[in-house]
């Protein structure tokens, strides 16, 4: 088991290595345009399809943090067109995580 360990690392380094020198197609560029890229672009419609309300309900009233927001609809509207608001602590898209009424 341990031979084809290193041997599969010893595979893996030896062609990002031709790969890097010759111009040829990473590995990792594979992965990311053929896996990680549509699941990436997947999980962003699921999302916008899940937050998809009526804009016109809601305005920019100054409000910035998930504890003056009434819905989690609200928080993505105010992250999204109104300025100065910090409703994503963590950057990952996903809104108010820390709030336990959403």
């Amino acid at each position: 088991m341990r031979k084809f360990i290193l041997l599969t690392i010893f595979l893996y380094l030896g062609w990002e290595y031709y790969v890097t020198n010759n111009g040829g197609t990473s590995i990792t560029e594979v992965v990311n345009s053929r896996v990680i890229a549509p699941l990436k672009a997947r999980f962003n419609k699921r999302q916008q399809k899940r937050f998809s309300t009526n804009e016109s309900y809601f305005e920019c009233d100054g409000r910035q943090y998930c504890k003056q927001m009434t819905s989690i609809e609200e928080a993505y509207f105010f992250n999204r067109h109104c300025p100065n608001t910090d409703l994503d602590s963590d950057y990952d898209g996903e809104l108010c995580e820390g709030d336990p009424r959403f």
